[in-house]
């Protein structure tokens, strides 16, 4: 589809521990005028969806397997024709490329044009971390959620 035609646009997002993920999910939705919606709540589907949004927080340098689990059980091609996005929050947002790579891959492999990436720190108590309160006890914070914004807006005027 392109700009002119009237897809909708919908996040996929998996947030777990301290709702990182889904504080970002919002603002994001917010300037797209998009649904967040949770994989283990919705088929894996593409009807009458332009631009799909994919984000969760990382756990052991990856995706949350609903989230993976979700994109595998997309026909194959189901992509083409669809843009898409990955956003995540982290303990350590500088490896967000790492973490993001595996599912870019997927993304490709269904077809999806990849139009962006974003990634923020978010409190962190995974594993042993609880103990000492955690990382980025306060992310993400208002600025982080300002680049979640401005980042939407990039994406809603490039495409």
């Amino acid at each position: 589809m392109n700009s002119t035609e009237t897809g909708s646009s919908i996040l996929l997002c998996k947030s777990v521990h301290h709702q990182n993920t889904r504080s970002v999910a919002d603002r994001i939705a917010k300037v797209l005028g998009a649904t967040v919606v949770d994989p283990d709540d919705t088929a894996p589907t593409l009807v009458d969806v332009d631009l799909l949004g994919i984000g969760s927080g990382i756990y052991y340098g990856l995706f949350h397997r609903s989230i993976r689990q979700w994109l595998k059980r997309l026909p194959e091609n189901a992509g083409a024709g669809h843009r898409a996005f990955v956003f995540s929050t982290s303990g350590l947002p500088f490896l967000a490329p790492l973490y993001h790579l595996p599912l870019r891959r997927t993304l490709r492999k269904k077809g999806f044009d990849i139009v962006g990436d974003f990634c923020c720190r978010g409190h962190d108590t995974f594993g042993p971390l609880w103990i000492l309160g955690g990382l980025n006890r306060k992310h993400p914070d208002e600025k982080d959620l300002c680049r979640a914004e401005r980042f939407a807006d990039q994406i809603k005027r490039a495409y």
